[in-house]
């Protein structure tokens, strides 16, 4: 009640007149928005249909040539495929690490390859040599045979599972999206039991737990619950991306 919207950029008059030029322009761009997004859609579609692909729809081991079409990594493709057979033969992912590292290999990020970023690629289905694009099959060089791949992707679906991660009986809505405000690093998250044998949830700085770095924020609690900052202002937990959180005080 008694709630009046303002533009910045577009002065709508306070009259009858307005309310028409109002949804009218609200009109026009929720037409704008569905039109842009099916020529978006079919754009990709037609693409796909002449077998070329977005940079962002190659895995690792593929890279998008001048005539926009995929092509094999001479460089990279070897050491994918070396990684999938060494894990279906038994290897850890701290091999498969070191795998890349020797050779300089990063992830799309810009970082050293984390065991996220192996867990998926060890399940892409990509590798076989199909990408599905809006239920358009487009071929690529497969860089693994299927018997192989099956091998790693369950050997790396059963190890995950008996992860930490995997054991978890709660969930941490904002791991993996959530980033320290004194390092930069992912926030995760971690439990700890009282004296009195309550259980408290709670993020944790990645680098701070694993001694990357010299961190010093500490956790912050999972719950939603109200906090005060440096101002006064209350906010909740689920906010906590938008501020600078090592700024950010908590009981």
């Amino acid at each position: 009640a008694n709630v009046k919207l303002l533009y910045a950029a577009e002065s709508i008059p306070d009259t009858p007149e307005g309310i028409i030029l109002e949804s009218v322009m609200e009109g026009l761009a929720e037409y704008y928005s569905a039109d842009l997004a099916q020529k978006v859609t079919r754009g990709i579609r037609e693409s796909a249909k002449k077998g070329q692909l977005s940079p962002s729809m190659l895995p690792m081991g593929y890279y998008r040539g001048e005539d926009k079409l995929p092509h094999v990594d001479p460089v990279v493709a070897p050491l994918v495929t070396e990684a999938f057979k060494m894990y279906s033969t038994g290897a850890t992912l701290d091999e498969l690490k070191a795998l890349f590292d020797s050779h300089g290999i990063i992830g799309k990020r810009g970082s050293k390859m984390s065991n996220g970023v192996l867990y998926r690629m060890l399940r892409n289905e990509k590798y076989l040599g199909i990408v599905n694009v809006q239920g358009i099959e487009v071929c690529i060089p497969p860089l693994i045979d299927e018997e192989t791949f099956e091998i790693a992707r369950s050997r790396s679906m059963k190890n995950q599972i008996h992860s930490a991660a995997g054991r978890s009986t709660t969930d941490y809505l904002l791991s993996c999206k959530l980033y320290c405000g004194c390092c930069g690093g992912l926030m995760i998250g971690e439990s700890g039991k009282s004296k009195n044998g309550n259980i408290y949830y709670y993020y944790k700085c990645g680098n701070k737990k694993h001694k990357k770095t010299d961190c010093q924020i500490t956790p912050i609690p999972k719950e939603p619950r109200k906090l005060s900052t440096a101002n006064s202002e209350k906010i909740t937990c689920f906010t906590f991306f938008l501020f600078n959180i090592s700024k950010i005080p908590h009981k």
